[in-house]
C-alpha cells in the first residue's frame, strides 16, 4: 500500500516520525541559543563585577553601579539559561540601558562617573559589542516560531567574543597612560585607573 493510499485512511507516512525529530532539533537549538546567551552574559556580568571593584577608591558611585550592574547581568544570565521569558525580558531592558550609556559616555559624558568624554578602549568596546549581542540573542530567544539557521553562528561569535573580553580584562587592559596624559596637557593632576571605563 503506497503512502498516497495511507493519507486516505488518514494516516501520513513518515510524518509522524519527522515531527518529534524537528520539535527535539527545535528544542536543541533553542537551548543552545540560551547556553551561549547564558555564557556572554555571565561573562560581561563578572567584567563588569571586576571593573566595578578597581573603581571603588576613585568613583565609588560608579565603581557600585558596576558591580549592582554586573550582579544583574550574571542574575538574567541564570535565568536565560533556564529560559524564562521574565529573564529574558529584563536581559533586553538591562542591555539595551547599557548599550545607549555606553554611546553617551562616549559622547556627551556621563555625570554618573563624573569628568569628560571617556576615550574609547579594547575592552569597553568588546563590553558593547557583547551587551549589543546578548540584546540580539534575547530577543531571539524570546522570537515565536522556528529556530533560523544562522542562530547557529551567532551562538559561535557569542562564544567567541566571551573568550575575548574576558581575555581583554585578564590582559588588563587599560586607558591609564592615555588618560594621565590627556589629564595632564589640561592641566590638571595625573588620575590613573585600573581598567578603562566600562561606562
Amino acid at each position: 500500500m503506497t503512502s498516497s493510499s495511507l493519507s486516505g485512511f488518514g494516516l501520513r507516512g513518515a510524518t509522524p516520525a519527522r515531527r518529534p525529530d524537528a520539535a527535539r532539533g527545535e528544542i536543541h537549538r533553542r537551548a543552545e541559543l540560551r547556553f551561549a546567551l547564558s555564557v556572554l552574559a555571565g561573562a560581561l556580568g563578572g567584567i563588569y563585577v571586576a571593573g566595578g571593584v578597581t573603581l571603588l577608591g576613585q568613583l565609588p558611585r560608579l565603581a557600585l553601579t558596576l558591580i549592582l550592574v554586573g550582579l544583574l547581568q550574571t542574575a538574567c544570565a541564570a535565568g536565560a539559561h533556564r529560559g524564562g521569558r521574565f529573564a529574558l525580558g529584563v536581559t533586553v531592558l538591562l542591555n539595551a540601558l547599557l548599550v545607549a550609556c555606553w554611546l553617551l559616555s562616549r559622547t556627551a559624558g556621563l555625570s554618573l562617573g563624573g569628568g569628560p568624554r571617556q576615550p574609547v578602549g579594547v575592552l569597553d568596546a568588546l563590553c558593547a559589542a557583547d551587551s549589543i549581542l546578548i540584546l540580539g540573542l534575547a530577543l531571539c530567544a524570546r522570537a515565536p516560531g522556528e529556530p533560523r539557521r544562522w542562530w547557529g553562528a551567532l551562538c559561535q561569535a557569542s562564544i567567541l567574543l566571551a573568550v575575548l573580553s574576558v581575555s581583554a580584562l585578564l590582559g588588563g587592559h587599560t586607558h591609564t597612560a592615555r588618560a594621565a596624559a590627556l589629564h595632564a596637557l589640561r592641566g590638571g593632576a595625573p588620575q590613573t585607573h585600573l581598567y578603562c571605563r566600562l561606562l
